[in-house]
């Protein structure tokens, strides 16, 4: 699956499933869905109704198709943290004082270490702060990196990831040789 743009927030089309329900979650269009109701604004609703075609899904209101973001400029809430981080997913959380060079590199970071059946396993919350630092959660724990280098959040990120992505296995074997 690849990463779109729907209403601005980056993020993927996916199928989950939450224990003992069968109920549409973080879906942008949602209530619409639920409610019966038709998505209100034509054009988000054709790009919507694109981005399933190109994966070759169809929009037909069942309640199981979620968008995961991926990235999003704000802190979300904690409940909404917690669902997320109840079904595999790790947020890394960058407080910035500007955008810089690490900036972008957590942007990128959600479409780069994907699990191996290419889903989203990572929340990326951008956060302008008075300070600048980086906080990882996971199923595993909950960790600061003080050290805010590229090498350094990616060695972090794959010790949290449920799912080890084949670019932590092959770091792990090159630093081994």
């Amino acid at each position: 699956m690849k990463s779109e743009d729907v209403c601005g927030i980056e993020g993927k089309l996916g199928t989950e499933y939450l224990p003992d329900t069968n109920i549409l979650v973080f879906n942008p269009f949602a209530i619409y869905i639920l409610s019966g109701n038709e998505i209100p604004k034509e054009d988000l609703k054709n790009s919507y109704l694109e981005s399933l075609a190109r994966r070759e899904m169809e929009y037909d209101r069942a309640p199981n198709d979620v968008y995961i973001y991926e990235v999003v400029e704000k802190e979300l809430s904690p409940y909404l943290e917690s669902l997320y981080i109840q079904g595999g997913v790790t947020f890394l959380k960058y407080y910035y004082t500007e955008k810089d060079e690490i900036y972008g590199y957590v942007g990128t970071l959600p479409g780069t270490l994907t699990a191996i059946d290419g889903s989203t396993q990572i929340v990326v919350e951008r956060i302008q702060d008075s300070s600048r630092r980086l906080t990882i959660q996971s199923l595993y724990d909950n960790q600061d990196i003080d050290i805010l280098t590229t090498k350094e959040i990616f060695l972090a990120l794959c010790n949290h990831l449920v799912s080890t992505p084949p670019e932590c296995a092959l770091n792990s074997i090159s630093s081994t040789l």
